[in-house]
């Protein structure tokens, strides 16, 4: 945590002005264990990231900046090079040292404490596009090099030690690494490398704090498989005191909603519990060994599976001292990644209400029962579960694509994982060709069908899909969708006879369907675990714009409900199938202080009960009275 290499103002100066840039002032950042950093702001007040590389010669600054430009330009979370102002790249020669610039990007890094579902979410999403992205590298490309971890490499490292030097207790932990890497070298690796993986995707290499994480330092990207990258990911963010499970799910849900494992990826050994059994065998030799001064053990924080030049690689990267105490590890146990992936869902807590479906606003439960002895509602109904049978189901076939493992991967993993979370059976999805951000559910309660509006998956990041699709979840596992399509059947008949005789039924639905979506709103924060996402998905929706968002003052906006509960114009929501967006903002803002979603998404045992919960939002979302 140095500035390794000092610049005067006049190198920084020259520097900068290679990539046409004046600069201001400039000051060196402390923080970082391997390059040089200085924050700059040049003379129209825009700031700036000068990174000096300290182990890197011309050639790897070079191809570094190479990469980074591809992946920002493919959509990966990633600071872009600036380009130099000759067009000669993006690295210059600065004290005999190559460096590059990259815009300024505000954010914080995640002491382990404060890591959540929602960010390991993120990081593990934003992991996978990397390696999707990275499948389409081709070697002539020449952006990535061979793994830095694989056996021969560490096998450097332990050699480079001075034995002489180690005390009788470090050369037997030597020995015994020695032969662990014997007895991994012998085993055949199972899935095949990937064109690029990041290979060092700790704490400090992540930025949050703006629209998504932001993915830095790239110095250890190399080919390499993609279960090497998500075990040492998940050893890096899954570890407090112990191993959290409800994370390491998360952060495989995250990485499958962008890029699915394969069964050989899933099957490798290392990703079957060989990461924890290494962690717990030998974290404390390497801890010992810093402590006794021996700084040739610290580079050797990795045990790798890379026989015959390539496989997966296995390693638990420059953890620093003190970070996961060897008493921690001993806790973990064997980690199945396989399971992970299988059964990363959790099921809701129950609080002995509904069964699984705790969470539904008791107003839409008992609208529903009433429903069983209106002739209209039934009348309709059944003709809405004919037309759909017969009609809309071959309409979704012909003009819509179905999501699958094959199609649509990160919106198939995205709708799993909402199912799973529920505990329903995975819904079948369907992209529909559409510039409005929305998404629907229709069918029977026995086949159901999510139809998600292309613009929305366009425009909304993966924690905001979860939202969204757990909403339309809600409405399945709480048995909305007959009467969701019964409700799209009398929009259908607009301006027949039938719609007027079937008037009492569309009435009678549409005061249920402004109950149903406060409990399909609870299902979708179940599901994101955030409630600012889940009102940012929710306004989104509503405002039909991702650039207005970002410019709207929410606290503004929910005063309007101020507004609505006077005058006679507040009747004009009896017609309504929701309710006005106010009034379900703050409706789930009452239902995230409760105990049942405070609990799942360990936020703390303490919190409002569901009736009282329910309380405060019949007052919010009443019409009449």
């Amino acid at each position: 945590m140095a500035i390794l290499t000092e610049l005067s103002m006049d190198d920084v100066a020259s520097c900068t002005r290679a990539f046409g840039v004046e600069v201001a002032t400039a000051s060196g950042v402390m923080a970082g264990s391997v390059n040089t950093n200085y924050a700059i702001v040049d003379r129209q007040g825009a700031r700036w990231f000068l990174r000096v590389y300290e182990e890197q010669d011309l050639v790897g600054a070079a191809r570094q900046a190479r990469l980074l430009e591809r992946l920002a330009l493919d959509g990966v979370p990633t600071p872009r090079p600036q380009p130099r102002r000759d067009g000669a790249g993006f690295v210059v020669e600065v004290r005999g040292k190559p460096a590059s610039l990259f815009p300024f990007i505000d954010g914080r890094h995640r002491c382990q404490r404060a890591v959540s579902e929602p960010d390991v979410r993120e990081v593990g999403a934003a992991l996978g596009r990397l390696h999707r992205v990275g499948q389409r590298f081709t070697p002539s490309e020449g952006l990535t090099g061979p793994s830095r971890f694989s056996i021969d490499a560490l096998r450097a490292r332990l050699e480079g030690l001075d034995a002489a030097a180690l005390t009788a207790e470090l050369r037997r932990d030597r020995a015994l690494l020695d032969a662990r890497l014997d007895a991994l070298a012998g085993s055949a690796p199972k899935a095949p490398e990937l064109p690029l993986i990041h290979g060092d995707l700790f704490r400090d290499n992540v930025l949050f704090g703006g629209r998504e994480a932001v993915l830095l330092d790239f110095e250890s990207a190399s080919r390499g498989p993609a279960a090497f990258d998500l075990v040492v990911t998940l050893l890096a963010w899954c570890f407090g005191d112990r191993l959290d499970p409800a994370l390491g799910r998360a952060l495989v849900l995250g990485y499958t909603s962008a890029r699915p494992l394969s069964a050989l990826e899933l099957d490798d050994p290392e990703v079957r519990g060989a990461c924890v059994r290494a962690l717990r065998d030998h974290a404390h030799h390497r801890l010992r060994a810093e402590a006794a001064g021996q700084r040739g053990l610290q580079g050797l924080s990795a045990l790798a599976r890379a026989p015959r030049g390539g496989g997966a690689v296995l390693r638990f990267a420059r953890t620093r001292r003190g970070q996961y105490p060897p008493s921690h590890m001993a806790d973990v146990g064997a980690l199945d990644f396989r399971q992970f992936v299988d059964n990363r869902g959790q099921r809701l807590p129950d609080d002995g209400r509904d069964g699984g479906r705790g969470y539904a606003y008791v107003s839409d439960k008992s609208t529903r029962k009433v429903f069983d002895s209106l002739k209209p509602v039934e009348v309709t109904v059944s003709a809405a579960v004919r037309l759909f049978e017969a009609y809309m189901k071959s309409e979704l076939l012909g003009h819509s694509v179905k999501v699958g493992p094959r199609q649509f991967p990160r919106v198939h993993a995205l709708a799993n994982a909402c199912a799973e979370e529920l505990g329903i059976n995975p819904p079948t999805v369907y992209i529909v060709n559409n510039p409005v951000m929305n998404a629907a559910t229709v069918g029977t309660n026995e086949a159901s069908v999510i139809m998600i509006h292309s613009a929305l998956v366009d425009h909304f990041n993966d924690a905001e899909l979860l939202s969204v699709i757990g909403h339309e979840c809600g409405h399945i596992q709480n048995q909305h969708v007959v009467y969701l399509t019964a409700l799209n059947y009398l929009r259908m008949l607009a301006g027949t006879l039938a719609r007027s005789v079937l008037a009492p039924a569309e009435v009678a639905l549409k005061a249920w369907l402004r109950r149903a979506e406060i409990t399909s709103d609870r299902a979708g924060l179940l599901c994101c675990k955030d409630v600012d996402v889940s009102t940012r998905a929710l306004t989104k929706l509503a405002l039909g714009s991702s650039k207005l968002y970002a410019e709207l003052n929410m606290d503004a906006f929910i005063e309007q409900y101020e507004e609505l509960k006077g005058g006679i114009g507040r009747y004009a929501e009896a017609s309504a199938s929701h309710p006005w967006l106010p009034k379900r903002v703050i409706a789930l803002r009452h239902f995230s202080e409760s105990a049942l979603y405070r609990r799942h998404a360990k936020l703390g045992a303490e919190g409002l009960s569901m009736e009282e919960v329910d309380e405060r939002v019949h007052d919010v979302i009443k019409v009449w009275g």
